[in-house]
């Protein structure tokens, strides 16, 4: 417990500043939120503005160049993501267009200010085959448009960045509001309420 106190009371004291891209999404929102009370300074940023959520559209490299300098973060989060797996299967190339070369711009951005970036990835960069748990440094091999298109952003914060952190997320559950999207969690109770099997 003391661990924890010390710990909080640095990080208060620390204020790093922070942007989250994708704020609009169900992890952005929750890190937007709860990231100020541990003493951040926060700047959540999304593709239509909101509120308090800046507008910056992570493949319009101009504006992400922008916002990026004008706030100089110690840290970016990039959870901005197209991640409905059906949708990008139909629509690869504007999947492309915001997974991997949004994830180029916010690079790039990051490189210029002497930032460090965090991308929140995926396991579906894996094909599920393998028995036993994956580690880090396993072959990717995606097997849908979404995996290949979060693959390829690993491979561009790889190649491109300074400084950065690839966090594989399995499945997000959890609650910040009524706009949120379905979590999986909350399509299998809606998919049971409704008297439907859920495979």
């Amino acid at each position: 417990m003391e661990k924890k106190n010390k710990a909080n009371t640095a990080l208060k004291g620390k204020k790093t500043r922070l942007l989250i891209t994708g704020a609009s999404g169900l992890l952005g929102k929750k890190m937007v939120k709860m990231l100020p009370e541990l003493g951040f300074e926060v700047l959540g940023t999304s593709s239509k503005a909101s509120g308090k959520i800046k507008k910056m559209d992570v493949t319009d490299w101009k504006e992400v160049m922008e916002v990026v300098s004008d706030f100089k973060p110690g840290v970016v989060v990039h959870a901005a993501a197209v991640i409905n797996v059906d949708w990008c299967e139909k629509n690869r190339d504007e999947a492309f267009r915001i997974n991997v070369e949004g994830t180029s711009n916010v690079v790039e951005a990051c490189n210029q200010n002497g930032a460090k970036m965090v991308l929140i990835s995926t396991d579906y960069v894996f094909d599920g085959k393998k028995n036993g748990k994956y580690m880090e440094k396993d072959e990717r091999n995606p097997v849908g448009a979404y995996g290949w298109t979060k693959a390829e952003a690993e491979k561009v914060v790889e190649q491109m960045s300074n400084d950065a952190i690839i966090a594989r997320a399995s499945v997000l559950y959890g609650y910040n509001d009524k706009k949120d999207r379905e979590t999986y969690v909350t399509y299998v109770i809606n998919t049971l309420k409704a008297g439907n099997e859920v495979h």
